[in-house]
């Protein structure tokens, strides 16, 4: 009996530890609970908190951001991006060893794009830093050892079955003609979250496409990427373009022979609107015009001569002018290029925001395919 009294007072002094951690923590207990109040939904668990964070960022208060990213973290220890932009936030700070903690914990955490790090300016005021450096040659030493054990990663051309989403309009008829939309995500998404754009024009005659970037993360999260990762002197590279290609003009071809299509645009958003440009570009037979959305058009990969023949397609470029991961300027440079080849219809959106599909984006093309 006493073995027994001894094992529950164990017991029950472990679950008030327990519970005064869970409250440490700032999450409700359940002896604290009000059944028929309580709703789970509106209990902070951090996603607030993240938001918060990068607001604070882009005022250029550090400390805060910092502050709200570690509430954040505190429920989401996997967030290698958090970790990172904490990392990031005690760089601008001048804190070298906070920076080369948090860079670190990203790192553990699965954000290991090495190349990124070593020229991100936020951490200019702390890279010369013992403390920063030691960090600095630990992740390089981690990411050597990591190259070392799983081989070098090449890519062999092969077919395959790619899928894709598919939208038809309300009350879709067959008989009927409609424009097709092919919708190319960004770097690191799906094509499952890309296709819920549908909501801003399901109303419309308009099937909307939305096929699955290729190349596959190895690294953190599951999320696709357009081109391979290689560099772009690679040769590899190109024909990793010109395969997207045929992909994309293939889902077109597939498309037309089983519904009546009649024009069909290109919507590419960030790493999407930068092949969509270069798409659209070399093949304005094929296309009647582009949304590209926070993006950039690489002009040197394209010829004066496929410039004049691309002249009379319709171009809507959208891009938010607080964009921290493409920059605004790619924007008016894209607008300045096709000013000085002469391009007559082409259409700058932009807005107060960042890295992100506007909404406003699909009023102007509304308009161009109702006229």
């Amino acid at each position: 009996m006493k073995r027994r009294l001894s094992i529950l007072l164990f017991l029950g002094a472990l679950l008030l530890v327990l519970a005064a951690c869970a409250a440490q923590k700032g999450l409700q207990t359940p002896e604290s609970i009000d059944p028929y109040t309580f709703d789970p939904s509106q209990n902070k668990s951090g996603e607030a908190y993240s938001a918060q964070a990068y607001t604070a960022y882009q005022k250029d208060d550090y400390e805060k951001a910092a502050k709200y990213y570690l509430a954040h973290l505190q429920t989401h220890a996997d967030d290698n991006v958090s970790w990172y932009n904490l990392a990031c936030s005690f760089g601008l700070l001048g804190k070298p060893e906070q920076a080369a903690k948090y860079l670190m914990q990203s790192y553990k955490a699965g954000y290991r794009d090495l190349d990124h790090i070593k020229a991100d300016t936020d951490f200019t005021k702390v890279k010369s830093e013992p403390v920063f450096v030691a960090a600095m040659d630990s992740l390089q030493t981690w990411s050597d050892r990591r190259a070392f054990y799983q081989g070098e990663q090449k890519y062999l051309s092969t077919g395959v079955l790619m899928p894709y989403r598919l939208h038809l309009p309300n009350n879709y008829d067959p008989k009927k003609s409609y424009t097709l939309l092919i919708g190319l995500h960004g770097f690191g998404d799906k094509a499952q979250n890309f296709s819920q754009l549908w909501r801003y024009f399901e109303k419309e005659q308009v099937i909307f496409a939305v096929p699955e970037a290729p190349y596959p993360f190895t690294e953190g999260e599951i999320g696709f990427s357009w081109n391979p990762f290689v560099e772009e002197t690679d040769p590899q590279y190109m024909q990793g373009f010109s395969l997207l290609q045929g992909y994309v003009l293939g889902l077109q071809k597939e498309l037309s022979g089983s519904y009546n299509i009649g024009q069909t645009w290109l919507l590419g958003f960030s790493q999407g609107a930068f092949n969509g440009y270069i798409l659209a570009l070399k093949n304005p037979a094929k296309f009647a015009g582009l949304l590209a959305c926070g993006g950039g058009l690489m002009e040197q990969v394209l010829t004066d001569q496929e410039f004049e023949a691309a002249r009379n397609l319709k171009i809507v470029i959208s891009h938010g002018k607080q964009d921290p991961i493409v920059p605004f300027e790619n924007a008016e440079k894209a607008m300045m290029t096709l000013g000085d080849k002469e391009f007559p219809n082409v259409w700058l959106d932009e807005f107060e925001g960042g890295h992100v599909v506007s909404p406003s984006v699909f009023k102007q093309w509304l308009q161009w395919l109702q006229e």
